[in-house]
């Protein structure tokens, strides 16, 4: 099996994703401040996966700040968003997945099960999504973390069940109370990574409590058996659940109907009849995975709505076969504890590293420890068991089956044996911790069950129905599944019989009452051989052609059409329309109309194509029906308003601006109810918003409705995002302003003008008994310094001559002598002389040169 390990880190640079140029057009990456660096990292741990903030209504829900802080040190690292490099990062992190595995987690070994796991994990092409899309770093980063989080329990356990009991002083029981200690902590540190990843991380800590269980399942004296390992998973698990909980509010996110239409089927029994078939259709995808999409959203799976539909039947398959499987697993466990007469073999540490113990003859040792140092010297890898009678077993260890031979206590009466160990290659993890094939079975059930409970809808709804990247870190007990299935089927052909039970749980590292010989071992079947090659070979043949359709856009979205017409189509019909292909995108788009009329977002589209087009009245229609469907669907009212305004529609236009104007987020004022559900994107939202407000200021502008102008472009400023720029805001503003200046400064001309007029007349009437002593050239300023603005009539007859008085040109006004006599006395004198009666100057525009004539 040595060969088998090697194949697999050579398949794994083969049958990863290839390094294309295509990056996930998502806001989990471009529009994400956090991935741009456009802030403080630490704001990414009050953020959700999309940068959006945890507290507010439009948030997902999902919390993975590790991972996004993760795409933000790869985008500073290759100097900005450039694809290669962020594909090149989740290649390194799905290699240490399948490295991991291979391995057994880093926990040694490398023959039996888990190295043929890892081919089979490399091969399958259910893992392309993740790979190959950005936003599946989560589920790689996740995966990684936690199977780094279940060889570090492996090994604690390893150090708490294998290492030495003896508590005398200088023993080894501290260094491997110490190392367990550790290993322990490290254990709930991955775990929190790993759910800080992704959720589902958190499901590692439930794997790690089956460990558990299954390997004390397997011992003789359970009274030795201490819950502190469980007890520290089950506190901290705990703690990080409510933490998570806290961090959302203790709200779930609300998703469209098209996301997860069985979450809002009407019938109970609708809702869980789909929901036990969904699983079902998971593992559908495992075994067979010849028909795969980047979306399983809307209508992919139809809604199970009744007993009678035959599609219970494999949910029905799904769940009994796991359940027998369980069943059989724990009770072959149970068996071979019985049969097992001298106990669980142990691996002693002290002598797996080749270390010497220097007896202490002061120091009263175990009957285990004492036994270890005598043959210290001679030993280079032990197992030993220390029973209650502290007999010691002394065996050799190797990967076939070797003779042993027992000797006698030191601090009890004498007992021999004679036995065979057979060590099992088996797992390959660490080899005191090792369950047999049987534990194996159910360890591989609760990598496969555990992790996908988060997305079972058992707990709340998801935005999903199905999702391939979801299933790369359960597809870890999937594989190890059937490679012991393998495992099972060549000892039954060794052994010429069919696997059973018996057969499928081998004990591993315990000692047989059989002869002191050993048959040498048989040679795996090539049946068994060709049959493992030939899956190998078709599932890496698959992962290739499926590499080929997450190579780009256009060929993923053609290749999604059999499983979702509707969003294959509408994205499909965005591809096209950006690459120029109008009439194809056109086609495209009402394609998915046609499967499903109610899809706000391809209405937009589809008139966003018309619009290019010149086609404004279906423009419009599609405008109008994208508001329909989502009356918060911002963007749209704010090109109905725009494409209104072209065709001259200015009070349509107004009208749908302002209604773009209102679509407030809850914390920007009253939002309308249609906010309380749709609003996906708060940024794209919020830009649309301060958008449909400046082009709302320059039509009030236009009209001369400056003030409401004014009042438009400051709104738009104040609800100004950090990325939206700032120049059209401020020019308009400037320009409003001026304009308004120019009006205020002439209103207050006229203001002032209005107000000395009338204030001189008050001042003539009061002045009228006195005689003006002054001289000439006084009396003459003064009526060049209070002309009045209105029209005016004035008698010239006993005007005093002034012939240098000079006048403003273009200004005219008639006068009638009947107007005079109402405010003139004997003693005023009249306008100056030389002036024309029609030419009276207006001194509203032209304050400086007024005239105390009193023209009426």
């Amino acid at each position: 099996m040595k060969t088998v390990g090697v194949t697999t880190l050579s398949l794994s640079h083969t049958l990863t994703p290839c390094l294309s140029l295509w990056c996930a057009r998502s806001r989990a990456v471009l529009r994400n401040p956090d991935v741009r660096g456009d802030q403080s990292p630490w704001l990414a741990f009050g953020h959700d996966f999309w940068g959006t903030p945890l507290w507010s209504a439009g948030s997902h829900g999902s919390y993975r700040p590790l991972s996004v802080l993760s795409l933000r040190a790869n985008a500073y690292l290759a100097g900005g968003l450039r694809p290669p490099a962020f594909h090149l990062c989740s290649w390194l992190v799905s290699r240490l997945s399948r490295r991991l595995l291979a391995g057994g987690g880093g926990g040694g070994g490398g023959g039996g099960a888990w190295p043929l796991a890892g081919l089979l994990f490399a091969a399958h092409p259910v893992h392309c999504e993740a790979v190959a899309g950005i936003v599946g770093r989560a589920d790689l980063l996740a995966c990684a973390l936690s199977l780094l989080a279940l060889a570090a329990f492996m090994q604690h356990t390893d150090w708490r069940e294998g290492g030495c009991r003896c508590e005398a002083p200088w023993s080894p029981w501290c260094r491997c109370r110490a190392w367990s200690a550790a290993l322990l902590g490290a254990t709930l540190l991955l775990a929190a990574a790993a759910m800080l990843c992704k959720e589902p991380g958190l499901t590692v800590l439930l794997v790690c409590a089956a460990y558990d269980v299954v390997l004390q399942l397997g011992r003789r004296h359970r009274k030795a058996f201490s819950g502190g390992s469980l007890a520290a998973l089950a506190c901290w698990g705990g703690a990080l659940l409510a933490a998570r909980l806290w961090l959302v509010g203790m709200r779930t996110p609300v998703f469209a109907r098209a996301d997860n239409p069985a979450a809002h089927a009407a019938s109970w029994a609708t809702r869980t009849l789909t929901f036990l078939h969904l699983p079902a259709v998971n593992v559908g995808l495992l075994l067979w995975p010849a028909t795969l999409s980047f979306d399983w959203s809307m209508d992919s799976v139809a809604l199970v709505e009744a007993v009678a539909d035959p599609r219970n039947l494999q949910s029905a398959a799904v769940y009994a076969s796991l359940a027998v499987l369980v069943r059989r697993a724990v009770r072959a466990l149970r068996a071979d504890n019985q049969a097992a007469a001298a106990g669980r073999l142990r691996r002693t540490r002290a002598f797996a590293k080749r270390r010497q113990i220097k007896p202490d003859r002061k120091m009263k040792l175990c009957g285990v420890c004492s036994k270890l140092i005598e043959s210290s010297r001679s030993s280079s890898y032990v197992y030993g068991y220390h029973n209650n009678n502290n007999n010691g077993v002394i065996i050799n260890n190797n990967n076939n089956s070797s003779s042993a031979s027992s000797s006698s206590s030191s601090s009890s009466s004498s007992s021999s044996c004679s036995s065979t160990a057979e060590a099992d290659g088996g797992l390959g993890w660490p080899a005191a911790a090792v369950p047999p094939p049987a534990g194996g079975a159910l360890l591989a059930v609760a990598l496969l069950v555990f992790p996908a409970l988060p997305a079972t809808n058992l707990f709340f709804y998801v935005g999903f129905v199905v999702a391939e990247r979801v299933l790369y870190l359960p597809s870890v007990g999937y594989c190890l599944l059937v490679t012991l299935g393998l495992q099972a089927l060549t000892r039954g052909l060794r052994a010429g019989r069919a696997p059973d039970a018996a057969s499928a749980a081998a004990p591993r590292g315990r000692v047989r009452a059989t002869t002191a010989t050993s048959r040498p071992p048989a040679r795996t079947p090539v049946v068994v051989l060709a049959g493992v090659a030939l899956v190998v070979v078709v599932l890496a043949a698959r992962t290739l052609l499926r590499n080929r359709d997450w190579a780009d856009e256009e060929d993923l979205y053609r290749a999604g059409i059999a499983v979702n017409p509707p969003k294959a189509y509408g994205n499909l019909g965005s591809v096209l329309s950006s690459r120029g292909r109008l009439s194809e995108a056109e086609h495209a788009f009402r394609m998915a109309l046609k499967y499903r009329p109610n899809m706000a977002e391809v209405h937009y589209n589809l008139g966003n194509l018309l619009l290019k087009r010149d086609k404004l009245e279906e423009a419009i229609r599609s405008y109008q029906q994208a508001i329909h469907y989502r009356p918060s669907l911002a963007l749209a009212h704010l090109h109905l308003g725009h494409t209104l305004a072209a065709r001259g529609q200015v009070r349509e236009a107004v009208a749908a601006l302002l209604r773009c104007a209102a679509l407030r987020l809850p914390g920007g004022g009253p939002p309308p109810s249609a906010l309380l559900h749709g609003v996906r994107d708060e940024a794209s939202h919020e830009a649309a918003r301060v958008s449909a407000l400046l082009l709302l200021g320059h039509l009030h502008a236009a009209q001369g409705r400056l003030r409401a102008a004014e009042a438009a472009v400051r709104e738009a400023i104040q609800a100004r995002p950090e990325d939206y720029q700032p120049e059209p805001l401020y020019k308009l503003l400037a320009e409003v302003e001026e304009k308004l200046r120019s009006q205020e400064a002439a209103r207050r001309a006229a203001r002032d003008a209005a107000r000395d007029a009338l204030d001189y007349r008050d001042q003539r009437q009061d002045a009228q008994p006195k005689q003006d002593r002054r001289p000439q050239g006084q009396r003459q300023d003064q009526q060049r310094t209070a002309w009045t603005w209105r029209t005016r009539t004035c008698n010239d007859s006993s005007a005093p001559s002034a012939e240098n008085v000079s006048w403003p040109r273009g200004l005219k006004c008639s006068r009638s002598a009947a107007g005079l006599s109402e405010l003139r006395t004997a003693s005023e004198p009249g306008p100056p002389s030389g002036v024309e009666p029609d030419e009276c100057p207006m001194a509203a525009l032209f304050p400086a040169a007024v005239s105390t004539s009193p023209c009426a």
